[in-house]
This record gives structure tokens, C-alpha cells and sequence, in this order.
């Protein structure tokens, strides 16, 4: 079914978005976009720190979109900006994996790519080549500039689907360069109604990264539309607003999401039980007893969990197989556990319990 949300509307155009963003990077734009959704790790934490601060001083995502155990991935990152995510995975994938960062404006990746030789001597200490390629082009296309079909082990994006024009080809595109098994793990703003044309077209609520911003029923739609049946929430919080950002929205409310999606056929459309159990049996970069799968599913080490058919299928065709023991799969006993199936209901609920 077709909705209305989910078509191309009278709005802000990616080029304007594009020399919005230039003027940030040039320091004739003050860019706001307060929200935080997901925690480093200890050991992210820590390469955070040998990152360059001309790097960091020109992040402009609104969390920090990248998975634990892809030591050895090729990780592609949509909407690099000027690399820190990037660099981050550089140094997480380590010098057997590979992570290629795309942007559509040729001032973040030169900032970006100034700093290549730097970070790889930092990482790896023992004069290693950069892992990391930057390509400049446009995220909904990105066949054009070179990647291939079934190649990426994981693709990342950190608040920047909601600024393009053409929401559901870029989910396409990711499905399409992803292997089967692999990962999409991003961060974005959603609102939890459709925005009226005026909102859309208000270039300071783009740049925000709000007046182009998804209602949550659509983004699901879409994501499924592009062949990801199984979408799972891993954290959200909800923005807090100026009261003339407010007005504007027209009293929509805005929340900062991490979403983790696999690339894998024949999953059931709801979670269903089949009597399966995981166990975790620990990775080299988390750095707690527990492996958080969404917002719900947590992995106490060596301990069985009771978990879904879906869940069981993403980790035993995924890189995550390396990680856990997964029982086999017994006779069907109905829905698991059906309160806590998505979308924008489970958002909100997990506010309330955030605040527990």
C-alpha cells in the first residue's frame, strides 16, 4: 500500500542541502543539531581519542552508528562528512578490512582525506597503508561510483538518509551493494507524524536534519519495501526542541534513533517462537559481559537467552555466527513475545523506560 509519506514532496532539493552543509564546513553556517542516541564503547572510546581534532570538530552526526565484531569488514559509511565515523571503523576493521566513506561534497573529503597517512600510522603502528578509500557521489546512486553488487560486510549512516530526496532508493542501493548476511546499522531523526509542506521547505529544520525527516511508519515501510523484513530498534531518545522549533514542527515530536537491519531471505515477517536459544560466547571489542543485540535483547555471557526464529537466523548467517551458539530450531509455538514488536509505539516506550 502506498502512502503519501513515502513519495517524493514539494521540499528543501539535496542541492540546497549540499551548499547548506558547505557553508557549515566553511564557517559561514552555524550548524544546531542536538540529539545523542548510543553509547561508545570503551575501546571506541578510546580510538576517539587518537582521532584528529580537525576531524572532530567538524562532526556533524546525531550518534554513533557503528556495531561491534567487524574486525576484518569492508564497512561502507553514507554520508561520511569529513571522516570521523570513518576513521573510527578504520581502526575497528584493523588492516585486513577496509572502510570506504562517500559524501557528496568535495570540502568534507578533502578535509577528510588530509588526514588518511595520519590515522593510519596511529592505528597501526608498523607503516601499514590506509584502509580507507573516500568517493565522492551521491548515496542514492551508488552504482555510479563503483560499488559493486554484494560487496560491503556492513554499511553505517549517521543522520543524513533524512536530507535526501529519494529516501527508498538509497534503502534499495543499500540492499543491493550489501552480501547476504550483511549489516545495515544507522542513525537517524524521525518525527512521529507526517510534516505539512511549509516544514518541509523551511531550509533551517533541513539542516537540522528535521524538515526532511522520516515519519516512523513510513521508514518502515520503506525499509521493508527494499527487502529488509526484520528492522530492529537498538536505542532512541527523544530530541529536545527550542520552542520556535517547536511551533514550526506544528507539536510533531522528533526522536534520535539507531536502527539495525540484515540483509537475509525467508525471515518471518513477525518475531515467532521456535524454542531457539543463543548463547554469547564474548567478541575481542565488547567491552562489557553483555552483548546488546536491540533495545530489548541483551547477551549475558556464556548464559542462554530465549530468542526468536529471526534473531536466530540473523546470527547464524552473519558475521555474528563467530560469536555465539544458537540451539537448533523446534517445533513453532505461535508469536514471541508480541509486546515488544516495532515501530513508533516501542520508541515511545522505551523513552518511558529510559527514564526509570
Amino acid at each position: 500500500m502506498s502512502c503519501s509519506g513515502c513519495k517524493k514532496s514539494s521540499s528543501i532539493s539535496t542541492e540546497q542541502v549540499a551548499e547548506y552543509y558547505k557553508d557549515v564546513v566553511t564557517g559561514n553556517t552555524r550548524l544546531s543539531c542536538p540529539c545523542s542516541s548510543g553509547v561508545l564503547t570503551t575501546q571506541q572510546q578510546k580510538i576517539l581519542s587518537l582521532i584528529h581534532p580537525t576531524i572532530l570538530e567538524r562532526y556533524y552526526g546525531c550518534a554513533s552508528p557503528i556495531p561491534t565484531a567487524i574486525e576484518g569488514c569492508t564497512v561502507l559509511d553514507l554520508g561520511c562528512g569529513t571522516g570521523r565515523d570513518v576513521y573510527l571503523c578504520s581502526a575497528l576493521v584493523g588492516n585486513k578490512g577496509k572502510v570506504i566513506g562517500v559524501d557528496l561534497l568535495p570540502e568534507m573529503l578533502e578535509i577528510a582525506s588530509r588526514y588518511k597517512s595520519y590515522h593510519a600510522e596511529k592505528f597501526f603502528h608498523d607503516s601499514s597503508p590506509s584502509n580507507v578509500e573516500f568517493l565522492q557521489g551521491r548515496i542514492e546512486n551508488l552504482k555510479e561510483i563503483g560499488i559493486a553488487d554484494g560487496s560491503i560486510d556492513v554499511v553505517i549512516s549517521n543522520c543524513v538518509v533524512n536530507l535526501s530526496d529519494d529516501k527508498e532508493k538509497i534503502f534499495k542501493e543499500v540492499s543491493r551493494v550489501l552480501k547476504p548476511g550483511g549489516e545495515f546499522y544507522f542513525a537517524d531523526k524521525y518525527i512521529d507524524r507526517r510534516l505539512n509542506a511549509e516544514a518541509r521547505q523551511d531550509l533551517e529544520l533541513v539542516g537540522q536534519c528535521l524538515g526532511k525527516a522520516m515519519y516512523i511508519q513510513d521508514f518502515v515501510s520503506l525499509v521493508k519495501k527494499a527487502g529488509f523484513s526484520d528492522i530492529r530498534l537498538v536505542s532512541s531518545s527523544k530530541q529536545r526542541i527550542s520552542s520556535e522549533t517547536e511551533a514550526k514542527l506544528n507539536g510533531a515530536c522528533a526522536y534520535s534513533c539507531v536502527f539495525r537491519a540484515f540483509r537475509l531471505e525467508h525471515l518471518d515477517e513477525c518475531l515467532e517462537d521456535y524454542q531457539e536459544t543463543a548463547i554469547f560466547q564474548g567478541t575481542t571489542d565488547v567491552d562489557r559481559d553483555t552483548y546488546e543485540f536491540d533495545c530489548h535483547l541483551k547477551f549475558p555471557k556464556g548464559l542462554p537467552v530465549s530468542v526468536d526464529g529471526n534473531t536466530a537466523e540473523i546470527i547464524r548467517h552473519s558475521r555474528l555466527s563467530h560469536y555465539f551458539h544458537i540451539s537448533n530450531r523446534k517445533s513453532h509455538q505461535g508469536l514471541f513475545q508480541p509486546e515488544k514488536q516495532l515501530p513508533m509505539s516501542l520508541i515511545v516506550k522505551n523513552q518511558s523506560l529510559e527514564k526509570k
